[in-house]
């Protein structure tokens, strides 16, 4: 069985912030809603992390104060390797696909 190691809140953060803009407790709440409650990141992380990105030119702050990802950021999304995964993950045997559900259950 493989195991699925916790992806980094900068992962998270980045495939978030792919599907639409957010501000910084939005972000906390969606990461919390997508761990079912097992993981809630603290302001303190969240915050400095949002400012790093934006540093890097990943992501940009909006006059509404919403994140967005840049077309950088965008790249960098397409470069996490679960994200690939998810994306562009071809049909699995029944065999791998209980394997990848283990996993999961594993992790949760």
């Amino acid at each position: 069985m493989r195991l699925i190691i916790r992806p980094s809140l900068r992962d998270v953060v980045l495939s978030l912030l792919s599907e639409k803009a957010m501000n910084g407790a939005e972000i906390i709440r969606a990461v919390e809603e997508v761990t079912w409650g097992f993981w809630r990141p603290s302001p303190g992380s969240v915050y400095p992390l949002l400012r790093q990105l934006e540093g890097e030119g990943l992501v940009q702050r909006r006059q509404d104060g919403r994140y967005e990802l840049t077309e950088a950021g965008r790249r960098a999304v397409r470069q996490i390797p679960w994200m690939r995964w998810l994306r562009l993950g071809e049909p699995k045997s029944l065999d791998e696909v209980v394997e990848e559900l283990e996993s999961w259950v594993s992790y949760l």
